[in-house]
């Protein structure tokens, strides 16, 4: 499956800020602040429509979803492994986390969002970054950089995001799979 996010319309900021909010989304489970911004209307009418689901604001609810990010993708056994290398090559630090480590070098003052720098979180958090820069500096440099990226470091999230979504308890982290695939590949 490839990535077919649309870089022709020269909407970079708003695709920025999508990958930042879902390389938020999968780095940690559900806080507070994180779901005020989802809630604030113009990103949850978007969000809903995309197939998002906003849980309630309740301590409970908070904590249930916590149990399930955990449960969903960071196990300790069953879970589903958020690293590209564990797709690829069935092990961590394989190719995709030596080239994955090439293009967060080529970013200078870049800093990952996890230490696992093939993490789809880190991945979604660079492409985002790449994004910024081009829609400031309008070249279309940054454009073919942001396309090699996601094909190259994305295109394995579209089988991962099927199975978060099979497998997500909750509604919010099915739909939450959901958005991210249409995202990246719709």
């Amino acid at each position: 499956m490839h990535v077919q996010l649309d870089l022709t319309q020269g909407n970079y900021i708003e695709l920025s800020a999508v990958c930042a909010l879902l390389s938020r989304l999968w780095n940690q489970e559900l806080d507070v602040q994180t779901l005020q911004r989802l809630e604030k209307p113009e990103v949850a009418e978007t969000w809903t429509a995309l197939g998002g689901s906003l849980p309630d604001h309740d301590d409970a609810t908070l904590e249930l979803l916590a149990v399930d990010y955990c449960q969903l993708l960071v196990g300790p056994r069953g879970h589903i492994s958020p690293v590209q290398s564990i797709w690829s090559a069935g092990r961590f630090a394989a190719d995709s986390a030596g080239t994955m480590q090439q293009y967060v070098e080529m970013l200078k003052g870049f800093q990952p969002c996890n230490k696992i720098t093939d993490h789809v979180a880190v991945q979604l958090q660079y492409l985002g970054v790449v994004l910024g820069i081009a829609a400031e500096s309008k070249k279309d440099l940054w454009q073919g950089l942001a396309t090699r990226f996601a094909a190259q470091h994305l295109a394995w999230t579209h089988e991962f995001f099927e199975q978060v979504a099979q497998r997500a308890n909750s509604d919010f982290y099915r739909g939450l799979a959901t958005v991210s695939q249409r995202f990246l590949f719709e």
